[in-house]
């Protein structure tokens, strides 16, 4: 990423601190408006997964200028979301569930620029996921 698309990043994240898991929540009811058949995947409780997204999230933007250490455990992740039945194309849309809820967090400073930073991170974690996804696509069917 370039220092640019970090540093907007790190301006919209900062101003969303605070309220992290509540707009990891938001993120959630975004995602499964976007796509109920998703919704079976996941526990009832959305709780612990709101807490552990956001857990995740501050991870990877806290890592903006080596992003290596979260490319490392990304394969972990893909095998744990394809464990849960999720694949590879469903990405597109938790990457458009993303781009929305951030839209809604941030109102008007969610530019252009700043939806590129936060679309080009999605992808770079989520290249790195899916290979693991594929792999694990025949077992779990």
């Amino acid at each position: 990423m370039t220092r640019l698309e970090i540093a907007l990043v790190h301006e919209g994240f900062h101003r969303m601190e605070s309220r992290l898991e509540s707009i990891c929540m938001a993120f959630c009811r975004t995602l499964f408006g976007l796509d109920l058949s998703l919704r079976p995947l996941f526990p009832n409780d959305l709780q612990p997964l709101a807490a552990h997204l956001a857990a995740g999230l501050e991870t990877a933007v806290r890592s903006l200028d080596d992003l290596q250490p979260v490319l490392v455990c990304a394969p972990a992740l893909g095998l744990r979301l394809a464990s849960h039945g999720v694949v590879p194309d469903d990405l597109h849309t938790v990457c458009a569930a993303l781009l929305a809820t951030l839209q809604s967090e941030l109102g008007d400073a969610f530019t252009e620029g700043v939806r590129a930073a936060w679309r080009r991170l999605f992808w770079i974690v989520a290249a790195a996921t899916i290979g693991a996804m594929n792999e694990a696509l025949p077992a779990a069917a």
